[in-house]
């Protein structure tokens, strides 16, 4: 069976964190707990223990347990929240000390919240959001109840992002006794102004009732009038072995790697540290691995992936599966089977692009320059390496990063450019 079949259904709920002065709103969001607990739906939501966030979590959680609720809060806001200030749950409470985010796993239970990570700020609490729905299965998505400014700002920014293509879950407001209606009439007007297309209009989808909300973002239809970016930038990494074999990445390789540029991270496998794993997701969230050689803490990873952009398939494995390592002939075969027009593989820790029988090849390297055995002469030391693909259409356009060393040990970044087109077959 496909792994994404067995995915369970993740949404992420905005809403207020006061109850408001109408009790419908509190009723709308143990409704909504009750239609996800029915249907083995995990939540995701701002963490809050008050109001509306915090009636929807603890009702859930009642119902289906605390792995169901996912709370996500930043960590200034712990400590004025009333659910965090028992004795209790202390562990919640931030120390000195920077981490990038934290489970909280044995105050989850005592709390009644489900659980909680803290993150550092705002940003990366609307990241992290998104990214659990965006790895969830059918059906997932983007709910609002009513709320503020906080919640319409939320629900703007996956408005937008689904506009510009970035993501194509569902968005969903839960209209309770017209609180919304403001918002959709302002739709209207901008479509009437031609601010907004007609076809555009429809990316948020209005509900009356909770039992509607889970149906309507199974059945949620991407809008025509998407952008659909037509340049997206992919980063492919893999065999970083920290730090068994390499103590970090490179410093240079860290700032070239900056959020909210990279919308895609292909991980050939062997990310064997917890820290780059939390780091690649700040950069991307979405993150797609495969299992390496020495992902023995992670038997669940599959040995290989396809995503598809444009009109390009492209498959993904680390390459320990392939023998001869590297053998051009064994890795046209790999790409037979995928079904894939470029292949990305890795395990020999060396850079290498080249075409095939009209298919593309590609092997990052290592971003570290681990030490392996496979590795070429004898006695020469992997260049650290990664690749960022700029894929338009049917053009992938790859940008390989190495990192140089001269005789004096000063290090430089070199960037060479290969690019393929789908269907040019070399002519007789």
């Amino acid at each position: 069976m496909d792994p994404q079949e067995v995915k369970p259904t993740v949404v992420c709920v905005f809403c207020g964190s006061l109850p408001g002065n109408s009790p419908s709103h509190l009723e709308a969001a143990r409704a909504l707990a009750k239609e996800f607990h029915q249907q083995n739906v995990q939540l995701v939501y701002g963490g809050g223990t008050a109001g509306i966030m915090g009636e929807l979590a603890k009702t859930l959680v009642s119902l289906s347990g605390p792995q169901a609720v996912h709370g996500i809060i930043p960590r200034a806001l712990v400590e004025i929240e009333e659910g965090y200030k028992s004795p209790d749950n202390q562990a919640f409470v931030s120390k000195e000390g920077k981490a990038a985010e934290r489970v909280v796993s044995q105050s989850v239970q005592e709390s009644n919240y489900g659980m909680v990570t803290v993150v550092p700020d705002m940003h990366t609490r609307k990241r992290l959001m998104a990214q659990k729905v965006l790895e969830g299965g059918p059906g997932s998505g983007f709910v609002a109840l009513a709320g503020g400014f906080g919640t319409m700002e939320e629900l703007m920014e996956m408005t937008t992002w689904n506009q510009l293509g970035i993501h194509k879950a569902g968005i969903v407001l839960l209209n309770i006794n017209g609180y919304w209606n403001g918002l959709l009439q302002w739709v209207k007007t901008s479509v009437q102004e031609g601010l907004v297309s007609a076809e555009n209009a429809g990316i948020i989808a209005e509900a009356t009732q909770a039992e509607d909300v889970l149906r309507m973002l199974k059945e949620y239809q991407i809008s025509s009038g998407r952008l659909a970016m037509t340049s997206r930038l992919v980063l492919v990494i893999g065999d970083l072995f920290i730090p068994d074999r390499a103590p970090d990445l490179p410093a240079k390789f860290k700032k070239l790697l900056t959020p909210g540029k990279i919308g895609q991270i292909l991980c050939l496998g062997n990310l064997t540290d917890r820290s780059t794993f939390e780091l690649l997701r700040q950069v991307a969230p979405d993150l797609q691995l495969v299992k390496g050689d020495f992902d023995v803490d992670s038997p669940n990873l599959s040995l290989s992936k396809v995503v598809t952009h444009g009109s390009l398939r492209i498959g993904f494995t680390h390459g320990h599966t392939i023998i001869p390592p590297g053998d051009a002939d064994a890795l046209l075969i790999a790409a037979r089977q995928m079904d894939v027009d470029v292949l990305l593989w890795g395990g020999t820790h060396r850079f290498e692009a080249f075409e095939l029988e009209g298919r593309f090849f590609v092997n990052p390297g290592s971003a570290t320059g681990a030490m392996t055995t496979a590795y070429g002469p004898e006695g020469e030391e992997p260049t650290p390496s990664f690749c960022l693909m700029d894929i338009q259409g049917d053009v992938l356009v790859l940008y390989v990063y190495q990192l140089k060393t001269d005789v004096n040990g000063v290090e430089t970044v070199a960037v060479e450019k290969v690019s393929f087109r789908k269907n040019n077959f070399p002519s007789s």
